[in-house]
């Protein structure tokens, strides 16, 4: 039988023993986690049967008290709720298919802001720099077709309405309107025309 070590020989005092704990307690709660997490803290039982600390193995009963904290623990913050997206409403799915009245309520409510007219204009079966066809009436029995066109020029607020008159001709098409005195051979033409002079 292999002898015990030397230190098991001798008495352990009270005192011996209150500084041991102190110390524990000092390494538990004055370091930082760091510190901590250098080496574990053993506890056993003395020869003379009282308790015993020690960054060490200290005896074949010895055990841990205070385990180090591993490297790879780290503190997490909580993840962030992610919040779901609004669901797009009726009329915004309406305005995306291509309605251009939908369009027009959403986003022209408060005037010709620059997403109004990208929306429209977007939408729109016939557009020109400063204006957008509303709507095609039918065709008359003289050929006679009315469309409704709004000016909608970037940096004005304003709308201005209209509506064009196209009537064929012998050698060319007619669209006028009842404040431009000339008329012109495409609607394209004379909407343009009155939403520069306007």
């Amino acid at each position: 039988m292999s002898a015990s070590p030397a230190w098991m020989d001798r008495p352990v005092q009270p005192i011996v023993i209150a500084l041991a704990l102190l110390l524990c307690a000092g390494v538990l709660i004055g370091l930082p986690l760091h510190a901590q997490s250098k080496a574990p803290i053993y506890t056993c039982t003395g020869k003379d049967g009282s308790r015993v600390f020690s960054d060490e193995k200290c005896g074949p009963d010895a055990r841990v008290v205070v385990a180090p904290v591993p490297q790879e623990l780290k503190v997490l913050a909580p993840a962030k709720r992610v919040e779901p997206a609004a669901a797009p409403t009726s009329a915004q799915a309406a305005c995306e298919s291509g309605s251009l009245k939908d369009c027009e309520e959403l986003y022209c409510r408060e005037g010709a802001s620059d997403e109004c007219r990208r929306q429209v204009v977007r939408v729109a079966s016939i557009s020109g720099e400063k204006w957008y066809l509303r709507h095609q009436g039918p065709v008359e029995d003289d050929g006679t077709i009315a469309y409704e066109i709004r000016c909608i020029e970037k940096g004005v607020h304003e709308f201005l309405d209209l509506t064009i008159t196209c009537t064929p001709g012998a050698e060319r098409n007619h669209c006028f309107t009842e404040t431009i005195q000339s008329d012109y051979p495409r609607l394209d033409q004379a909407a343009s025309a009155y939403c520069a002079t306007h």
